[in-house]
């Protein structure tokens, strides 16, 4: 009895635990705190990873289901490891490493509030799991893009991650593949030597004449001499940035590129020299004749005997020959940029908000107030593999065989959630009121990826604004987080000036029954100052009976508007007041028509047209009453007190 009364409480604490771990989607932060830093090389530029190659933001072939999430760890945290594979296959029921978190990671993928950095701890170590080979065989992605010129054969170049960066999902036809102005490339080369085969031909010529030298065989033979990498060097639109010593596995740091970079081409050049030997047979005829005396009929005569011979000699022609090719491959990319303003005030009710504005840049993940507390966007993140590199090609000149890739490169995400804009504060401190920015249509992820992304037309986050009633201090700095690791500046935050109160009069000019008109004339002021207020210089609209009108320098207009009910109705709409100074507040006036009385002689006659069209009717039921004797109909008011 004991234990079935626990049961149902072992299973709820177990649903609870579930929850918790879904619901920590947005709280990757605590989480990732204990994520080591990925290894950094000589030059002190960091190693975060991306899923770039040819087509970084490809969602390269499906999933067919053969992939498995690789043993090894490179040193990634074993907690955050199992959520860096989203797009992996997520099946109802599976128990994953067998604990609570392995289980739900096993039948759906992670979000994270900010950009994983293990994503780069785990290329920078299986970067270097790439195979090297020798002038035999190459090994390549299968999407690479091989060049065979002469006896160089199958060389290519493909960028394996680019560190640190994002690939933004922002619309069905705007995905970016956001980097850092520094950052790191990781790359992969290879190149196999295919030599021409050795010749022999035998021409089996007809023995030549004395004097005469005829070709008999022919060979032709190749030995390799040397063969190299050289020249591995990163450009930014077409200028060099970076170079490094050749390896069939480059890391090339950069740093500063421009910020209109959108080109990113990884490039090397691939040399061979041969050795070509011809060697020919060549077969001489020479005569040797011999003179001597004979007798015939006593006659003495000298005849000459010739006996043909032989000669074979060899000649031999060695050539050198050298060749090269430069392979490239080239990723679109986008530098990203943040440059925030954060704006204070304070309004008549004595609450105050914060906006953090980025209209002008990229999107934004978050930011954080002086007291810790956070305000995170609608972004959030997360890691996938780049499926081009799920297998392996080898060349060799026999052909090709595939095998399960070495390397795999994760990328990380940028996805607009489902769950919007929030805070991480105190319950009630902190509200969001407000978030704007272009509008986009939902983006669409590979089929494979089972992430909350929102399923309708939705807001960028370009100002998110926040209110609080005084609980948290909203001034001082804030520091602002991009869709890129580590991209992130402190911003002091600018105080406007508090709410002001609008003046907004009307006064009616005019009404033109027979148009359904009226004209009035409205004038918008400052309450305390009566200064007019110039809307031509700033953002904001006064709306009259639904129609826009922009008041002049003085603060006024006339306008005639249609008439729509009983009251013809003026209200200012002051613009975002983050995009304003000063401040203002709305306002509102009305102005009611005066009420037309119809004619005395209209009246008259819609009086008698109503009791010519009753007489008969009233008549009927005076008849129907007395031929009844009732008496009860007629008159109407009968039995009224």
């Amino acid at each position: 009895m004991c234990n079935q009364t626990r049961r149902p409480v072992i299973i709820g604490v177990v649903i609870l635990v579930i929850i918790s771990t879904l619901t920590a989607t947005g709280a990757g932060t605590a989480t990732q705190q204990s994520v080591p830093e990925p290894p950094t090389s000589s030059d002190s530029s960091p190693k975060p990873a991306n899923e770039v190659g040819s087509n970084a933001t490809d969602s390269g072939h499906d999933d067919d289901g053969n992939f498995s999430v690789p043993s090894r760890g490179h040193g990634v945290n074993a907690t955050v490891f199992p959520r860096l594979w989203s797009g992996d296959v997520d099946e109802a029921g599976a128990t994953g490493d067998g604990t609570v978190s392995g289980v739900v990671l096993s039948a759906t993928d992670y979000a994270f509030s900010r950009p994983p950095d293990a994503v780069e701890t785990w290329n920078a170590g299986d970067h270097q799991e790439f195979p090297r080979t020798d002038a035999n065989a190459s090994v390549y992605p299968p999407h690479a893009d091989l060049t065979d010129e002469r006896w160089i054969e199958d060389a290519y170049i493909e960028v394996f991650a680019i560190q640190p960066s994002t690939v933004a999902h922002i619309s069905p036809d705007d995905t970016r593949h956001y980097i850092r102005p520094s950052g790191q490339v990781l790359g992969t080369t290879d190149y196999r030597i295919g030599l021409p085969p050795d010749e022999h031909r035998d021409y089996d010529p007809p023995a030549p004449d004395p004097g005469e030298t005829v070709l008999e065989a022919e060979s032709v033979t190749w030995r390799l001499l040397e063969h190299e990498m050289s020249n591995v060097t990163l450009l930014a639109d077409g200028e060099p940035v970076a170079t490094t010593d050749p390896t069939h596995r480059p890391r090339l740091a950069f740093d500063s590129i421009p910020n209109s970079t959108d080109r990113l081409t990884l490039e090397v050049t691939i040399s061979a020299t041969v050795e070509k030997t011809t060697r020919k047979t060549y077969r001489t005829a020479t005569e040797d004749c011999d003179t001597h005396p004979t007798e015939t009929n006593n006659n003495t005569q000298t005849e000459t005997d010739c006996d043909a011979t032989y000669d074979t000699h060899q000649t031999s022609d060695v050539e050198v020959l050298s060749h090269e090719v430069t392979v490239r491959d080239t990723v679109d990319v986008d530098v990203y940029s943040l440059l925030p303003t954060a704006t204070r005030t304070t309004f008549t009710d004595g609450s105050s908000a914060l906006a953090v504005n980025q209209s002008d840049g990229d999107p934004w993940a978050m930011y954080q107030l002086q007291n810790g507390d956070t305000v995170h966007n609608i972004w959030h993140f997360y890691s996938a593999r780049n499926r081009h590199w799920d297998t392996l090609v080898e060349g060799t000149e026999t052909g090709t065989t595939h095998r399960q890739s070495d390397a795999i490169p994760l990328q990380v995400h940028a996805f607009p959630s489902d769950g919007g804009a929030y805070t991480r504060a105190g319950f009630g401190e902190l509200e969001v009121t407000q978030v704007w920015g272009p509008e986009r249509e939902p983006p669409t992820l590979h089929d494979s990826i089972t992430i909350p992304v929102v399923d309708g037309p939705y807001s960028i986050g370009s100002v998110v604004v926040v209110r609080s009633d005084g609980a948290v201090e909203l001034d001082g700095r804030v520091t602002v987080h991009g869709l890129v690791r580590g991209t992130q500046t402190k911003t002091a935050v600018r105080t406007t000036r508090n709410q002001q109160a609008t003046a907004l009069e009307m006064e009616l000019l005019g009404v033109n029954r027979s148009e359904g008109t009226a004209t009035v004339r409205f004038s918008l002021r400052e309450a305390a100052t009566d200064q007019p207020i110039d809307l031509r210089s700033r953002p904001g609209v006064v709306v009259v009976n639904g129609e826009a009108v922009e008041p002049n320098a003085s603060g006024t207009a006339v306008v005639t508007v249609p008439l729509a009910g009983r009251f013809v109705t003026a209200e200012y709409e002051p613009g975002p007041w983050w995009a304003t100074d000063p401040v203002y507040d709305s306002a509102r006036a009305s102005v009611a028509p005066p009420t037309e009385w119809p004619d005395p002689q209209r009246l008259l006659t819609a009086a008698f047209l109503v009791v010519l069209w009753l007489s008969p009717l009233l008549f009927g039921i005076y008849l129907i009453d007395r031929l009844l004797g009732k008496g009860r109909l007629w008159p109407p008011w009968r039995g009224v007190e």
